[in-house]
């Protein structure tokens, strides 16, 4: 059975729901970490992969949490080997507390699809119960009913674990207490939190730059390794990228100077 399709409660059919990681996040980190500690960069063979990341063999659990560290960017497969990512040897060497390891724990936890849409959809209103949340994702009739409850627990404990919500699962990124009190003043690391919820989230594999401006931000992605292109037709299509930049950077100056004149 794929990852993610489910049997029908009356036994026929599949109902084939979201993608989303099959195991937390604080596991996917503990498995990965077994991998660095016997392997560290070199990679794991995918023979020996299972057993170091707690199954006996290739099984469907087996397969879904290989899938979930791959969802959250932390392990990359090629040649037949499984290698950690930065993102994951940062986690796994930086104390807790380091601000790159927060910042990489958050940056794992909005990659899986799902999660990051989650978390926009709650960001001004705060997350709700694990109750109201097994509730609300039943109603959406996306998912298989059988899976909602371990689903809503892995969301909310990974969240909980990125340092996205306090020790009650309140969200720590939402705008205020909710109670009509003035909202309490939200401090650089929290303001940063919000702002990646809101961000597009990268897929694993995939590199992007960024040159902040005073009206907004510049941004070029694109994918780590890159087939089926030369280096000629990507350095065509920059030139072109670079007249339209150019072309908005003089517009930006004639809007100055018909500011300064008024």
């Amino acid at each position: 059975m794929a990852e993610n399709d489910e049997q029908d409660d009356d036994g026929g059919g599949l109902v084939r729901s979201p993608r989303y990681p099959q195991i937390s996040l604080e596991q996917a980190v503990a498995k990965v970490k077994s991998l660095y500690d016997a392997d560290k960069t070199a990679g794991t063979p995918m023979s020996a992969l299972w057993p170091k990341i707690g199954y006996k063999g290739k099984s469907g659990p087996a397969a879904g949490a290989l899938a979930a560290m791959k969802r959250f960017g932390l392990i990359e497969v090629r040649s037949g080997r499984a290698f950690p990512t930065k993102r994951a040897i940062t986690i796994i060497r930086l104390p807790p507390g380091d601000v790159r390891r927060n910042e990489a724990l958050r940056e794992a936890f909005l990659s899986p699809s799902l999660y990051s849409q989650l978390m926009e959809q709650y960001e001004d209103s705060g997350l709700p119960s694990e109750e109201s949340l097994n509730h609300e994702l039943a109603m959406g009739e996306q998912f298989n009913h059988n899976s909602i409850p371990a689903l809503v627990k892995d969301f909310l404990d990974s969240a909980k674990y990125a340092g996205l919500t306090d020790a009650s699962g309140v969200l720590l990124a939402s705008g205020g207490s909710g109670d009509g009190d003035d909202p309490p003043e939200v401090d650089e690391t929290t303001q940063e939190t919000r702002k990646k919820a809101k961000q597009r989230v990268l897929e694993p594999g995939t590199k992007e730059d960024v040159y902040s401006l005073d009206h907004g931000a510049v941004v070029v992605q694109w994918p780590e390794r890159i087939q089926g292109a030369s280096t000629e037709d990507i350095d065509n299509w920059l030139k072109l990228v670079g007249g339209k930049l150019k072309r908005a950077v003089n517009d930006g100056k004639s809007d100055d100077k018909d500011d300064a004149s008024k």
